[in-house]
């Protein structure tokens, strides 16, 4: 913990002063000895594990964002919320979802006030769970877990499954043999845009990102590699395999997300 000396600033009482990390000034008669003014707040996070499904799906990750917000709101759990002059609860889901897709295993982080919590145990995560639980819509929406941690933690997605649940008639010799090939491919070079009106669209080969390819009886599970460069998309999946929506009998599912935190 550092301290700041004002230079050219006193408090009212015209006292030498200090700035601590929290913004409050105070003076240095109040600095006896090696006393130490502990100002720094130390935040719980929530991992919160959950599956989005049904019409939930057709959420964009903006508005799953304040779909969540309003969640943790009407819980009433005391979360930490940013500084400033328009404060917001400290939520984040490290990994945005593309609008349509359903997945198991999604992580939102919430930030928790240490003051509202006695000690991390089962008990208080089963009971975030339960508050939670209890706020979302009967349908689309399930927490599967909650884990507490007493400090500031990094995730990071490293890896992910999607399913593609196929019509019994596409899966054929000529898909098995076009799976084959973009395995056997050194390289798979798309072209990426931004939207429909990007007019400096990337060449990119997104063959490292592409890990396995397995069909099934009526599905097909690709999974994908994820790291600082980005990932492939769900779309140019569907274009490698020679796919569109018309070859599916439902909603692709994202799954088996492998996650690193620090």
């Amino acid at each position: 913990m550092t301290y700041e000396k004002l230079v050219n600033r006193t408090d009212p009482g015209h006292n030498p002063c200090l700035v601590v990390p929290a913004g409050r000034i105070v003076p240095l008669e109040y600095m006896a000895g090696d006393t130490k003014i502990d100002t720094e707040v130390k935040t719980v996070t929530a991992i919160i594990k959950f599956n989005i499904s049904g019409s939930l799906r057709f959420l964009s990750h903006a508005e799953t964002v304040r779909f969540f917000q309003r969640t943790v709101s009407r819980a009433k759990l005391n979360v930490v919320y940013s500084r400033g002059f328009n404060p917001r609860q400290k939520i984040s889901l490290p990994l945005p979802r593309t609008v349509g897709i359903e997945s198991e295993g999604d992580l939102l982080c919430l930030g928790i006030e240490p003051a509202s919590i006695d000690r991390i145990s089962g008990q208080m995560e089963s009971q975030i769970e339960e508050k939670l639980s209890d706020q979302l819509p009967p349908e689309g929406c399930e927490i599967t877990s909650v884990e507490l941690k007493n400090r500031k933690i990094s995730i990071s997605p490293i890896a992910a499954t999607y399913l593609f649940p196929l019509k019994t008639s596409q899966i054929t010799e000529q898909l098995t043999g076009r799976i084959e090939h973009l395995l056997n491919a050194e390289t798979l070079k798309i072209i990426r845009q931004k939207g429909p009106k990007d007019k400096n669209p990337r060449n990119i080969d997104v063959r490292g990102f592409i890990q396995t390819i397995e069909p099934s009886e009526n599905a097909l599970s690709v999974e994908c590699r994820i790291s600082q460069a980005g990932s492939i998309r769900v779309d140019e999946i569907l274009t490698l395999l020679e796919l569109n929506q018309e070859n599916l009998s439902g909603p692709i599912k994202r799954t088996n997300v492998q996650w690193k935190i620090i």
